[in-house]
């Protein structure tokens, strides 16, 4: 992987978290959330984002077409982050500033905080070397994609994937295991 590829990949998660957390943004519009700080807007908004595309993965892997159904799903949730995406800009502009207002030992710990999530943040694009992860966290959505959604019953593992590897198969669907990794983080 070169830098420039990194890099995109970098962009490409920020946009992607954005868009996700636009779209958990209208999602607390809807559920009528409103007394909420910066920070619980920014963090609610983008696990509810997480959840309403592992919802419409869930959905467009019922396609005929799989993969034309989860790019599909991806492609309306980030329609709906768009329409929430100044909400997400407007909380994590006020989440900054707050930071910028921290003194003394509250400003180092929020640099240090910062500092480990984006180191993880780059541990998170390593290469899959896990047999956790390539024994069935990957594969079975790459089997997924390759032969449509039915169960598998020649392999055990199959059994155990949860709506959070609905993540992994929207990566993948976009031809992306990088990606899919950057959103399980």
């Amino acid at each position: 992987m070169t830098a420039g590829h990194t890099l995109g990949l970098c962009a490409a998660l920020v946009v992607s978290i954005m868009l996700l957390s636009g779209a958990g943004a209208v999602l607390l519009r809807l559920l009528k959330v409103s007394d909420a700080n910066a920070f619980d807007l920014f963090l609610f908004s983008t696990a509810l984002g997480a959840i309403l595309l592992e919802l419409a993965v869930s959905l467009g892997e019922l396609a005929p077409n799989l993969i034309a159904g989860v790019r599909i799903a991806i492609a309306i949730t980030a329609l709906v982050g768009v329409a929430g995406i100044r909400t997400a800009f407007a909380a994590l502009r006020e989440l900054w500033q707050t930071l910028s207002r921290l003194n003394g030992p509250e400003k180092a710990l929020a640099a240090v905080l910062l500092l480990i999530l984006a180191l993880q943040g780059f541990a998170s694009l390593a290469p899959l070397t896990g047999s956790d992860a390539l024994h069935y966290h990957f594969t079975m959505q790459a089997l997924y994609l390759a032969n449509g959604f039915s169960a598998p019953w020649s392999l055990l593992h199959g059994f155990f994937c949860g709506l959070s590897h609905q993540l992994i198969l929207a990566g993948l669907a976009l031809g992306s295991g990088q990606l899919a990794k950057g959103w399980l983080f």
